[in-house]
């Protein structure tokens, strides 16, 4: 049945127990159709500025299953405080473990006030809350159908290996980039994985998750992208790179780009479809030319027509 509905690969799974009714017809169907085509899709960028003082985030908005897709369908940057400038970036496998993966930070994040907001604290929250959502779903997925509780199982954890192998494989097939700014204004971005790893970025400046990386990564070094860039470049070479990155087939064409600056506001300004489409089309066919400057003073004239990101005010 698992081969019939194209899901006969166990790596292809988020997750791999056996709880009751795991392997009906109806179980297997409805997680088909909530799969990200069972393979790492969709595409997040975050890319710092301005000596890190300023910060580019790029995603698509690509839902899809092993047969259709919607290229508007998701939302995949959230803001995780209304005080703090502190973002998320989601992709992965299972739709279905992003949305209590992003509550779960969100929760985590209010323990963060004006003495604690630091890269390494904010770190520490994302990665105990993805910690606290795997380790949750373990118990559901293993220990909760054989009647044990956690309390009960860790002291016992021992006599029963094939338990606790399956504990341990539980994934919650999706990561996270974090990107924001810190008590000082300094920009920060790192990655949350499995199994609740932690990955600074702070000394490309730059990061990338999702099917679409490979793309991005080659990008980015080819144009030389790093911090210390002024933000129009940095900006148009974030768009430059997503672009690249749709010749994955699993990457959306339709583009989500948020900019913000150390303000101490939690504010940031999304560029217009008009505008990206605008990146778009003097980028395409450029190859390894550089961007011209015309472009830049396009860019920079818009940005600053934003006051939150104007640096002088």
């Amino acid at each position: 049945m698992l081969k019939k509905l194209g899901l006969d690969r166990p790596k292809h799974y988020a997750v791999w127990a056996d709880p009751p009714g795991y392997k009906t017809k109806a179980f297997l169907e409805r997680r088909a159709r909530l799969m990200y085509a069972s393979r790492p899709m969709t595409v997040c960028i975050a890319a710092l500025a301005d000596l890190g003082k300023s910060l580019v985030m790029a995603c698509d908005s690509r839902l899809s299953t092993e047969k259709v897709f919607g290229d508007k369908a998701a939302q995949k940057m959230f803001p995780l405080s209304n005080e703090f400038q502190w973002w998320a970036m989601f992709a992965g496998d299972d739709i279905t473990q992003i949305p209590i993966l992003y509550n779960a930070m969100l929760h985590s994040l209010f323990r963060v006030s004006d003495a604690t907001n630091t890269a390494e604290f904010v770190s520490r929250c994302a990665m105990e809350a993805y910690r606290f959502v795997r380790l949750r779903r373990a118990v559901d997925l293993v220990l909760s159908p054989t009647g044990f509780t956690l309390q009960q199982f860790l002291p016992l954890r021992d006599r029963h290996p094939d338990l606790s192998e399956r504990m341990d494989a539980v994934e919650l097939g999706c990561g996270a980039i974090v990107a924001g700014f810190d008590f000082a204004g300094d920009g920060f971005i790192f990655s949350v994985e499995h199994p609740g790893e932690i990955s600074s970025h702070d000394f490309a400046g730059w990061a990338s998750i999702g099917s679409g990386e490979s793309y991005v990564t080659e990008m980015l070094l080819r144009r030389s992208v790093n911090c210390e860039m002024e933000l129009p470049y940095v900006l148009y070479h974030t768009c430059e790179a997503k672009f690249m990155a749709e010749q994955d087939r699993n990457v959306g064409r339709h583009t989500v780009v948020k900019v913000a600056h150390a303000t101490g506001k939690m504010d940031a300004y999304v560029l217009s479809d008009g505008l990206i489409d605008n990146i778009r089309t003097a980028s395409a066919g450029r190859g390894r030319s550089p961007v011209s400057d015309f472009v830049i003073d396009h860019l920079r004239s818009d940005l600053k027509k934003r006051p939150n990101l104007n640096q002088g005010d």
